[in-house]
Order: C-alpha cells, then sequence, then structure tokens
C-alpha cells in the first residue's frame, strides 16, 4: 500500500514545505508555508495546524541556531488499514540541520492517516515525536505551539526556554 500514499508523502513538498529552511535569517513565512501545505491536508487537520502554530517551529530552531534545515527521506511503513478506509501509517522524516560549518542527520518518527477525500488523498492526522536538536537544547516537537503561548501567557520565562523544558 505504500505505493499508494508514497507519492503524497515521498515526492511531494508536504514534509519538505513544512520543514525545509534554506537560509535561516530568511525564512518562510508561516502563510507561505501554510499556503504550501493545504492541499495535502483535510480541512480539519489544516485549521488545527494552523490553531497550534505548526508551521512556526521549524523557523523558530532554525534562527536560534542559525542553521538550515533540510528534509533528506520520509519513510513510511503501514499500520493498518481501517474500516472506514481510511489508512494509518508511522513514518520516519530524516532531516538535516546544517550551516557552512557542521551538518547534523536527525529522525523525526510519528504517525499519521491517509484518507481519500473529493478522490484525493489527504492527511487526516498526524501527530509526531519531538526531536532534540542539539546547540541550544532546542526540539521540532509535537507540544502544539498554542500550548507553549498558553504557557508564556501565564509563566514569567522565554519562549525558547519552555521548549527546553519540556523537550528533555
Amino acid at each position: 500500500m505504500l505505493g499508494f500514499c508514497g507519492p503524497l508523502l515521498q515526492q511531494n513538498p508536504y514534509y519538505t514545505a513544512l520543514y525545509t529552511i534554506k537560509d535561516p535569517s530568511n525564512p518562510p513565512t508561516f502563510d507561505e508555508i501554510a499556503d504550501n501545505i493545504k492541499g495535502y491536508v483535510s480541512e480539519e487537520q489544516f485549521k488545527a495546524e494552523i490553531a497550534d502554530r505548526k508551521y512556526q517551529i521549524p523557523d523558530l530552531v532554525a534562527k536560534e541556531l542559525k542553521k538550515s534545515i533540510e528534509v533528506l527521506d520520509v519513510n513510511l511503513e503501514e499500520q493498518s488499514i481501517n474500516e472506514n478506509g481510511t489508512i494509518d501509517y508511522t513514518y520516519t522524516t530524516v532531516l538535516k540541520v546544517y550551516d557552512e560549518n557542521s551538518s547534523k542527520i536527525y529522525e523525526k518518527e510519528g504517525e499519521l492517516t491517509i484518507s481519500t477525500i473529493n478522490n484525493e488523498l489527504k492527511i487526516t492526522r498526524e501527530w509526531s515525536r519531538g526531536v532534540k536538536i542539539e546547540g541550544k537544547g532546542l526540539s521540532l516537537m509535537s507540544y502544539p505551539p498554542s500550548f507553549l503561548i498558553f504557557l508564556l501567557t501565564y509563566v514569567n520565562t522565554s519562549f525558547l526556554d519552555i521548549y527546553y523544558r519540556i523537550s528533555i
């Protein structure tokens, strides 16, 4: 079944649009990333990702580290075909975090569900584990940024300090 969903995830810009930061001093805007991803996720998933400000995390990490992020690969493993026709997968996204002096490879694992909506394959659920990025205790993680904004509102601490605390 990988061949069925492979092009959706492995050969299109979903993960590339989400995680690629070529120039950390001038990353794509939240709206640019959202526009590039919108066609690959269901409307409900898109709204949830917008509300969680998911598209902000990679550029915040890249800016803080002053390093670029590149998606090298996405590996899928089918877990189940559900009665409603959806398919659950686990995945590993292979990321390279680099600058002119260094490069490091990271793997970000997660789960997702693919559905057919109006004759198009769409991601209807996605969840991922955090990846601790060396340098400043940063993480490309699964905690929604709306949770972090809540913490920032009620706790006297910085955004990156919160990332560090909950990603350990």
